[in-house]
């Protein structure tokens, strides 16, 4: 009696295509031409892909079903190694595409298998022995072949060809199933169960994972009924809902084999297996196969089984080239034609218009200028054609003229209608945007919060910024959202507020200096007297401390002003310059004055600043973009040396000196660059919300934990840790143009020079 082949199919949908997804395709023959070529299948796997990626394979799959039952086989080239080169040279428009892939394709002809794989796929033989136990063989990694290296040398670069005997089982699977089942597990489950129970059993299994990943595979089962048997007849189940997009079958018929696995003669990876495939078709076979498979004792469990359609799938065999170009030269003459059509509707159209729009410019014309007396006319005219319009429609039925006036009514209702939806579909499409705009705003305050509470203040305040950024494009000015804006908007400022550690500045006023120019002023403290200066007067203001006196003293009158004064932690004078790079000295005793020497390496100098540390001076050189450093002699300082030592490093733009044994150098576009012994340090400010202005004043020195900066453009005072990490930011709604500033470490006062006043407040730190 015939072997039996049964081929049973399982298939798990994972539900997660773009992590993994499972393509199975099994094709049935409809002619006896057909027959001889056998059933092709291809079962795929498709990690992390696109969707462009899964329907290219997909289109690729079908040209090869195609292609392997159009293509004739002759001795040289078998029509199913054909279609492999043919996959192989469209490879490429896989690869602009994403994905992993994971290939088995193959034919099941009558009384043998040929297939060939991709990736890293599971093909396994389960035969009987001598003794008639079951032994397992690996046809894919079993050779002795690297799978990698075969990989490389293109997408389908070997065939495999052999014969099942009868009762020898074929498992074909994809790679995440052997994640969950062993060889040896799946041999005893395979070898002690039906081919049906063991793939019911296979899909219940997988299908309770629930981890995203599809699976699919094939048992194939020749089986030896006994003599007693009654012959089972091929069945198809309905499809199953939610199988895989392609077209798959799971069908095919199989002769009763002598040889116990595959054959290794034809198979170039499996010589190993010589004498197990020495049988060749006999005569009944070949007769055998003029018959359809339909009509061969087969047992076929598929959802995925497709029959070959050969008027729409398969052109004649006669069929020449002019007949395939026929129907679309005629599609293609079809489209000119319409082209033609509409181009020639439009330039008539385009005619109508110009020619009526010139017409009527021309009447115009001839209305206002009245050209040969035609105006009376023309106007005549315009009033017998209003008035036949008018008796045409007053002759009309009245069944007509309903119509009329409600066809009118009803086209102004429809127009009007569409105009209404387009407004309310733009009116609710701003209402989600703004919904949408309003609830990631609230998302960005809450990430604020949370950062602040875990101290991460960098990240609070990148959060913060970019929700101030969305706050200024969310759009508040329909009716009902004013409210929702506002509430945001003080959170968010309330929350800016603490993020920026704005602190109040409560200012008290110490004395009035109301003949103190406005031009750039200054402030300096020896002992206990407050110096005020400034660059468009020589007159020094001098505020006692102590007793809250005030005078002035003046200095020399060929001196404009003053640009800069700074007093060393001596506290015995101060340091005041004048006409960019000379130096004035003032004694704090008898409040008396000298000019004092001082000179440069450079024939011209601008001095932006300087600042006495440890009794030597370094002056910043905005000329020569450099700073120098000078020791003290005796009438002065000493011709200044280069303290910068990187020569491609500029503070051309810098405008005041900070020293604590680091230099620290405030410039003009708000940037603070630090150097040790001459060499720029990495530094940045931290946390600083807006950043900071032009002309800011910098001080600090050795023992002093932090780093103050006034900022006379954004009005507000600074604290800083020396690491640049944001200690506070003091402001006061009364200050107007601070340019002068004094810290006092002992006493925690600040104070400000502000448009001729001399205030006093308090350090909150």
């Amino acid at each position: 009696m015939d072997s039996i082949l049964r081929l049973n199919e399982f298939f798990v949908e994972g539900g997660k295509q773009d992590l993994s997804h499972v393509l199975l395709h099994i094709t049935e023959p409809s002619t006896p031409e057909e027959a001889e070529k056998g059933y092709f299948f291809a079962l795929c796997e498709v990690n992390n892909a696109d969707a462009v990626f899964i329907k290219k394979l997909q289109e690729m799959i079908d040209r090869a079903e195609n292609e392997y039952y159009e293509i004739p086989t002759d001795e040289e080239k078998d029509s199913f190694e054909a279609v492999l080169e043919k996959l192989n040279s469209e490879a490429f428009t896989l690869e602009k595409a994403r994905g992993d892939l994971h290939c088995i394709v193959g034919a099941i002809r009558p009384g043998e298998i040929v297939f060939s794989f991709f990736g890293n796929p599971h093909l396994l033989l389960f035969y009987k022995n001598r003794l008639g136990g079951y032994e397992k063989m690996d046809l894919i990694r079993g050779n002795g072949e690297d799978v990698d290296a075969a990989n490389d040398e293109g997408l389908f670069s070997q065939i495999i060809q052999g014969k099942l005997s009868a009762n020898d089982y074929l498992f074909a699977g994809t790679p995440h199933l052997i994640d969950f089942f062993s060889h040896d597990r799946l041999e005893k489950i395979i070898t002690t169960r039906s081919a049906l129970q063991s793939a019911q059993h296979l899909e219940k299994v997988l299908g309770e994972l629930k981890n995203g990943y599809s699976f699919g595979g094939l048992i194939i089962n020749l089986f030896q009924p006994d003599a007693n048997d009654a012959t089972i007849k091929k069945t198809r189940p309905a499809t199953q809902q939610g199988a895989s997009n392609a077209s798959l079958q799971k069908l095919f018929r199989r002769e009763d084999d002598t040889a116990n696995t595959l054959s290794p003669s034809i198979f170039p990876t499996l010589n190993n297996f010589k004498g197990i495939l020495d049988e060749q078709l006999t005569g009944d076979d070949l007769s055998q196969k003029s018959e359809l498979s339909s009509k061969q004792p087969t047992e076929i469990m598929s959802s995925h089984l497709s029959t070959r359609l050969q008027n729409s799938r398969r052109r004649p065999q006669n069929e020449n080239l002019g007949d395939r170009l026929a129907p679309i030269l005629a599609k293609i003459w079809l489209i000119l034609k319409i082209i033609g059509q509409l181009l020639l509707r439009f330039l008539i159209l385009i005619y109508a218009f110009f020619y009526n729009l010139v017409r009527a410019v021309a009447l115009l014309f001839i209305i206002v200028f009245n050209y040969n007396n035609r105006r009376a006319t023309i106007i005549e005219n315009w009033r017998q054609s209003w008035r036949g319009f008018k008796e045409n429609i007053r002759h009309l039925p009245l069944m007509t003229k309903f119509m009329l006036f409600g066809s009118i009514i009803l086209a102004l209702g429809f127009i009007f209608s569409i105009i209404y939806l387009r407004h309310r579909q733009s009116v609710l499409a701003a209402d989600l945007d703004f919904t949408n705009s309003l609830q990631d705003l609230k998302d960005r305050r809450s990430s604020v919060e949370n950062a602040l509470i875990y101290k991460n203040d960098e990240l609070a305040f990148t959060e913060f910024k970019t929700a101030r950024d969305l706050l200024k494009k969310l759009s508040c000015d329909s009716t009902g959202r004013q409210p929702a804006c506002d509430e945001i908007t003080k959170q968010l400022n309330d929350l800016g507020t603490k993020l920026r550690k704005v602190l109040p500045l409560n200012t008290t006023v110490l004395a009035n200096f109301p003949t103190l120019p406005s031009a750039t002023n200054g402030l300096v403290k020896i002992k206990n007297k407050l110096i005020a200066y400034s660059s468009a007067t020589s007159t020094l203001f001098v505020y006692d401390v102590m007793n809250g006196d005030t005078k002035t003293i003046l200095t020399y009158p060929s001196i404009s002003g003053f640009s800069e004064a700074d007093v060393p932690k001596e506290n015995d004078y101060i340091l005041f310059l004048y006409d960019t790079n000379k130096l004035m000295q003032l004694k704090p005793n008898d409040l008396s004055t000298k000019l004092v020497e001082i000179s440069f390496p450079t024939k011209k100098s601008t001095l932006g600043s300087f600042v006495i540390y440890n009794r030597r001076l370094y002056t910043l050189d905005t000329l020569t973009g450099t700073i120098f450093r000078h020791d003290p002699i005796s009438t002065g300082f000493s011709q200044g040396s280069e303290w910068l030592k990187d020569k491609s490093v500029s503070v051309s733009d810098g405008t005041d000196l900070g020293i604590d044994g680091d230099l620290f150098v405030s410039k003009a576009n708000g940037e603070i660059a630090r150097f040790t012994k001459g060499i720029r340090q990495p530094f940045s400010l931290s946390g600083l919300d807006p950043a900071l202005g032009a002309g800011a004043r910098i001080w600090t020195y050795a023992d002093i934990p932090y780093l103050y900066i006034l900022d006379p453009q954004n009005k507000r005072l600074i604290i800083f840790e020396k690491n640049g990490h944001l200690i506070g930011q003091l402001v006061s709604d009364s200050l107007k143009n601070p340019t002068g500033m004094v810290i006092d470490p002992s006493t925690k006062t600040v104070y400000l020079l502000d448009s001729g006043k001399l205030l006093k407040a308090p350090l909150a730190q």
